[in-house]
């Protein structure tokens, strides 16, 4: 046999081997994130306020630190006097792999009609989020500026 016919036989068997591969065949990533669509709704009240809302949200990233924004409409009363509202919003949420999530968010809620037409409020919340990766179902609750003590549920898709 010459050298050349050698080295062509190692070879060959060198790269066809599976066993010598560093990585074993991937399948795909099994992992699963939060689904990054929403609709929820949520109400809220706190002394002498209450709020009820609607809206579309939206997940962006699928790390530890994950980033959201949510537009939607509302209604919120006052002690007698009440404004219909258009909010937009953007926050964060931590451990986009796990069921339970701490969120934050921050925005501004503008009011077209009503006891308080043309006005322009700020929105700042906290709060605790249940949500399985892959699941369909969101449960969500905490403290913000307008809201009071807010509960919220959805579906996601």
């Amino acid at each position: 046999m010459t050298k050349l016919t050698i080295i062509i036989l190692f070879a060959s068997l060198l790269f066809s081997s599976t066993s010598i591969y560093s990585q074993g065949i991937s399948e795909g990533d099994t992992t699963q994130y939060l689904k990054r669509n929403s609709i929820q709704g949520s109400g809220g009240f706190l002394l002498i306020m209450a709020t009820a809302s609607g809206y579309y949200e939206r997940i962006f990233g699928k790390k530890d630190l994950s980033i959201f924004a949510k537009g939607g409409m509302g209604t919120l009363v006052v002690w007698g006097s009440y404004g219909e509202f258009v909010m937009l919003e953007g926050g964060i949420i931590t451990h986009s792999k796990k069921t339970n999530h701490f969120e934050a968010s921050l925005g501004a809620n503008y009011f077209f009609n009503k006891d308080f037409s043309n006005l322009i409020m700020p929105s700042l919340s906290a709060g605790y989020r249940l949500q399985k990766p892959g699941g369909n179902f969101v449960f969500r609750t905490g403290i913000g500026y307008f809201q009071g003590l807010y509960v919220g549920v959805g579906y996601c898709f």
